[in-house]
Parts: structure tokens; sequence; C-alpha cells
């Protein structure tokens, strides 16, 4: 219990990012990850989009909050 209370503290919030892209190798372990992650009666009810261009991005972005 006091390592989780020692990563918490620690935690941070990232609010400067860089243009780099992520290699899909870590896109694909990151989505994994979570499709592993458990559910209400396992239900799995989660779909996950990765998007790598940003026009689509954007577009996809745009569409979805409707503006």
């Amino acid at each position: 219990m006091a390592e989780i209370f020692e990563v918490i503290k620690k935690r941070r919030s990232v609010r400067k990012f860089t243009d780099r892209s992520v290699e899909k190798e870590k896109i694909m372990k990151i989505i994994e990850a979570a499709r592993l992650s458990p559910s209400a009666s396992n239900r799995q009810p989660w779909r996950f989009v990765a998007v790598a261009d940003k026009e689509l991005l954007y577009r996809v972005v745009r569409e979805s909050l409707g503006i």
C-alpha cells in the first residue's frame, strides 16, 4: 500500500507536449493493456481508435464534438 501512495504522491500532469510521433509498437502495447483490463461482468464495452494522421485526427475530433 505504501508503494502505491508513493507513486500517487510523485505523479505529474504533463502540459507540454512535443510534436514527436509515438512508435506503433508502443501504441499497440497500450491498447493491449487497456483491452486486458477488467470490466464489469467482463462486458468489455470499450472501443479504441488510434489515429496517426494529424488532419484525420482533427477531423475525428471535430466530428466527435459536433463542431
